[in-house]
């Protein structure tokens, strides 16, 4: 008689895995039914990121000055009004 005491009382407290279970099986749903949808938006936030640093390596190698340096460094010593 008391060892049936001791089994109820046993199955009656569930042990703390037991009581995640459901929470770990809701949330592996979750994940199931939402995974396309996340990926697509990693995706375009990695794209987006990447076409930004891209721009900046670009925008950074190219000279801001005309190429011809030569015809610049005259635009730039030579007065107003003045012939060339």
């Amino acid at each position: 008689m008391a060892e049936k005491g001791a089994e109820e009382s046993a199955k009656a407290s569930p042990s703390s895995a037991e009581k995640l279970l459901p929470r770990h099986k809701q949330d592996l749903d979750y994940w199931k039914r939402n995974a396309a949808r996340l990926r697509t938006r990693n995706l375009g936030t990695g794209l987006l990121i990447g076409a930004f640093v891209v721009g900046m390596s670009v925008q950074s190698a190219t000279p801001s000055c005309p190429s011809n340096r030569s015809e610049s460094w005259r635009s730039w010593t030579t007065r107003p009004g003045s012939a060339s």
